[in-house]
C-alpha cells in the first residue's frame, strides 16, 4: 500500500511539474509583481528544513532582509524550492548546503552550493533538459521527475536572468542564478 501511494505522489508531481513547465514555455508577457526574493527564500529553506535534518545536512542561509525583483511569484518560488530541495536531495549524510543571495550591479545573484555527489563534467551540458537524470537510479528512490532543472531554466530565462552550474564529481555542486530586479 505505501509503494501505491508514493507511486500515486510522483505521478502528481509529474503532472503539476509537466503543468508548470507547459506554462513556462507558453510566449506571452509576464504579468510581473514585486516579489521579495529574499523572502521566498526564507520560507523555502523553511519549508525544506524537516528534511534536511532528516538526512543531518545543514542548511546555512545568507541573505538581505530584503531583495525585491519584478517577477512572478510562483515561478520564482519554484526556481528557489528545485534548487535547494536538489542540494539537500542530492548531497550526502551530515552534508552542506549554503545559500546566498546578494545583489551586484541591477541584479539579484541566488547561489546554492552543496558538498553532495557532485555532477559528472559530460553531464553538465544536459542536465537542464526535461526528464535528464543523472543518476536514475537515485533519482527514482528520492522521487525526482527529471524535470525540476528544466523548470529552474526556463523560469528563469523568462525573467530575462540566467543560470549557470559548476560541479565537480563527489565533492559537490554550485548553481549561480541571476536576475535581473527590474523587467525588461
Amino acid at each position: 500500500m505505501k509503494r501505491l501511494n508514493d507511486e500515486s505522489e510522483r505521478l502528481a508531481r509529474l503532472v503539476n511539474e509537466l503543468l508548470d513547465l507547459r506554462r513556462l514555455e507558453v510566449a506571452g508577457p509576464l504579468e510581473r509583481t514585486t516579489v521579495d526574493l529574499a523572502e521566498v527564500l526564507r520560507l523555502v529553506v523553511a519549508e525544506i528544513t524537516p528534511r534536511a535534518d532528516a538526512r543531518k545536512v545543514t542548511l546555512d542561509v545568507d541573505a538581505p532582509e530584503g531583495a525585491p525583483v519584478a517577477g512572478v511569484h510562483a515561478d520564482l518560488e519554484a526556481v528557489v524550492k528545485n534548487l535547494v530541495s536538489n542540494a539537500v536531495k542530492y548531497n550526502r549524510e551530515g552534508g552542506h548546503v549554503d545559500v546566498r543571495l546578494r545583489t551586484e550591479d541591477a541584479a539579484r545573484v541566488l547561489t546554492v552550493t552543496d558538498t553532495g555527489i557532485g555532477i559528472r563534467q559530460q553531464d553538465l551540458p544536459r542536465i537542464f533538459e526535461r526528464f535528464y537524470r543523472v543518476d536514475t537510479a537515485r533519482s527514482r528512490a528520492t522521487g525526482g521527475t527529471g524535470l525540476g532543472l528544466s523548470i529552474v531554466r526556463h523560469a528563469v530565462e523568462r525573467h530575462g536572468g540566467s543560470v549557470q552550474v559548476e560541479s565537480s564529481l563527489g565533492e559537490g555542486t554550485t548553481f549561480t542564478v541571476t536576475l535581473p530586479i527590474e523587467a525588461d
